[in-house]
């Protein structure tokens, strides 16, 4: 990958108070790609997407979004350049409704000096959310509240959507919806970062995929090559 384009951290560690939980992680995501991320419960997926974002205290690594060093940026830094993170069981503000929620991605896509994506397009990419508009946060279902939350993260546009577990405590054809409409970002040139602990999910829209145990890279696949590296390397292959 083109070192000027896409996102990229290397030797990433990240700690909680003294407890060691990523070892020296290599990472890199291509525009318009999408990145699996897969491993264990406690394996240092969701803390991985935390350091990313930049929300941890503390974690080490040097970190570059098109070519841009943001590895020593705040995690409002480090949003407002671009990334997005949408966390594990779409917590979102009960208190208002549908639109309200999009429109605070809206306006971050204003702060980043971007045009918001329309309501539009965001509810030709999530029907699930057609005639909810108005609905509050709080009378919605599991599926409708990520979807909401993946459309306010569409709606600011982000260069790269960090999703944590996108497809938890959903129904099974709840979750192919809310994948259908994933599969729209990257085709807009958005770098895409799902972590999951089911790898069918990812079939057929991760382009690559890595496990990671105990904080570390066990495995790495490119799935366009279906080719496997093995070996407990910390990289994921270019």
């Amino acid at each position: 990958m083109d070192k000027a384009t896409g996102y990229r951290i290397e030797q990433c560690s990240a700690w909680y108070g003294q407890a060691r939980v990523l070892w020296d992680i290599d990472f890199h995501v291509g525009p318009g790609e999408v990145v699996g991320v897969l491993g264990r419960n406690g394996a240092g997926k969701t803390t991985l997407l935390k350091s990313i974002a930049g929300v941890l205290r503390k974690q080490t690594g040097h970190a570059t979004l098109n070519g841009r060093d943001i590895g020593s940026q705040s995690s409002w830094q480090i949003s407002r350049a671009g990334i997005s993170l949408v966390r594990e069981g779409a917590i979102l503000p009960k208190s208002l409704s549908v639109a309200e929620v999009i429109a605070l991605g809206a306006r971050l896509a204003g702060i980043r000096g971007r045009e918001p994506v329309s309501m539009a397009t965001i509810l030709e990419r999530f029907p699930l959310l057609s005639g909810l508009e108005d609905r509050k946060v709080a009378l919605l279902s599991g599926g409708q509240r990520q979807a909401v939350a993946l459309a306010s993260g569409l709606a600011s546009r982000p260069d790269m959507l960090l999703l944590d577990e996108p497809s938890a405590g959903l129904a099974p054809t709840v979750a192919a919806s809310v994948f259908r409409a994933i599969s729209t970002f990257a085709a807009d040139g958005v770098m895409v970062v799902v972590v999951e602990q089911h790898e069918a999910w990812l079939r057929g829209l991760a382009e690559r995929t890595y496990w990671i145990d105990l904080g570390r890279v066990a495995a790495s696949k490119t799935n366009r090559s279906d080719s496997e590296q093995q070996g407990g390397r910390n990289e994921i292959a270019s």
